[in-house]
């Protein structure tokens, strides 16, 4: 049996960062019976972890310190840590993540190059103009580090067929390291659940539900809101997430005194499936610089279909949803279209029901299950490992 240990060195209960991401992914291995899984984790991680695991891992105290200095210092100490660990367990593939500043990483891949493996690469480089020198140096500094890692390590996954072409175009690794292994829904949690609407006098509800909702949907929402209030007088708009944008649309909403918008601001994870049922249509758009240079493999859309909410998404990404009808692909700034769009969604919320909420839970559990990519992951480990 393959012997896998995964080092995490952040909490995946904190709610910025890739947490829901690696969250899932635990719950994903804790599952399977198809490897063995050890942990070099945070202790924040230890109550995700069964106690069976427990006895073969590594819990310690996460260190924010941020001078330089002590950075490296710690960095250093913790590695000598885990490759204590790593000699008394012996596993067979080591698989991380790369963080902000991937110390450890780093130190793993330059000693252990043959035996990691970077769990969902994703952009390091730079895409906003640095403010001043030691910035400029500090971000160049830390490609150069993530570089490094990915050229050394055994294989990377990562989300997006652009993703895997910058990589191979840019950094130089051969094709044959990189899966693309998309983002993933755990459908046992989201699923289409009768009778637990936060809004249940209001139809239409659209909504999004996310981070960064100024970017992805909420000024959409309020346009929506505008052109359909008047056909649908019981239409409610939903926003769950929260960035310092969004109190201008905040502000906006409650100088036109506009009811039936509501912000939920940021929500705890255990909510989210709640409030996804609670829509009958969601919403996921992104701006289109990130769309050109990485492409798009938005974790929302797949959670509102598993919970057999139909998506509108950007046009030029996820063509599953259009080929599938799951919902529709549009241009995020036409808002004629959103319009048009949305209409025809809710007509087909009215007229099939259950059925199309049914049948979008199943092509989720089918396609989009965290099931399906890590045994796609498992696949890529072996055929890696054998070579």
């Amino acid at each position: 049996m393959l012997k896998v240990c995964y080092i995490l060195d952040f909490s995946v209960f904190k709610v910025n960062g890739p947490t829901i991401n690696e969250f899932e992914f635990m719950k994903s291995l804790e599952k399977q019976k198809k490897i063995e899984v050890i942990y070099f984790t945070v202790n924040d991680n230890r109550k995700l972890i069964s106690e069976n695991n427990a006895k073969s891992s590594y819990f310690f105290d996460k260190n924010e310190e941020t001078r330089f200095a002590l950075l490296f210092y710690n960095s250093f100490k913790l590695f000598f840590k885990f490759m204590l660990f790593y000699f008394k367990k012996s596993p067979d593939l080591i698989v991380t993540r790369l963080g902000p500043v991937p110390l450890l990483q780093y130190l793993v891949a330059l000693f252990l190059p043959k035996k990691i493996y970077i769990k969902t690469a994703s952009r390091f480089w730079s895409v906003k103009p640095e403010k001043n020198f030691v910035e400029k140096y500090l971000r160049k500094f830390l490609e150069k580090m993530n570089s490094f890692i990915i050229r050394r390590c055994l294989g990377i996954d990562t989300v997006t067929e652009k993703f895997k072409q910058v990589f191979e175009r840019k950094y130089k690794i051969n094709s044959g390291k990189i899966i693309l292994t998309e983002n993933s829904v755990n459908c046992s949690v989201f699923f289409p659940k009768k009778n637990e609407s936060m809004f249940k006098n209001s139809f239409p509800v659209l909504g999004y539900v996310g981070n960064i909702p100024t970017e992805r949907g909420a000024k959409q929402l309020i346009k929506l809101y505008e052109y359909l209030r008047n056909k649908y007088p019981e239409i409610a708009i939903v926003i769950a997430g929260y960035d310092s944008s969004l109190d201008k649309i905040k502000e906006y909403v409650n100088q036109r005194k506009y009811k039936n918008i509501h912000f939920l601001d940021i929500i705890p994870y255990e909510e989210v499936s709640l409030v996804i049922n609670s829509l009958d249509i969601g919403y996921s758009f992104t701006n289109q610089h990130d769309i050109r240079e990485v492409g798009n493999s938005s974790q929302k859309l797949r959670q509102y279909i598993s919970c057999g909410k139909p998506v509108i998404t950007m046009r030029g990404t996820n063509r599953f949803v259009l080929e599938n009808e799951l919902g529709s692909l549009v241009d995020q700034n036409n808002i004629d279209e959103i319009v048009r769009e949305t209409e025809k969604w809710i007509q087909r919320v009215q007229i099939e029901g259950d059925a199309l909420s049914n049948r979008l839970h199943a092509y989720a559990c089918k396609n989009l299950s965290t099931e399906k990519t890590f045994n796609q992951r498992l696949e890529f480990w072996n055929k890696l490992l054998e070579k």
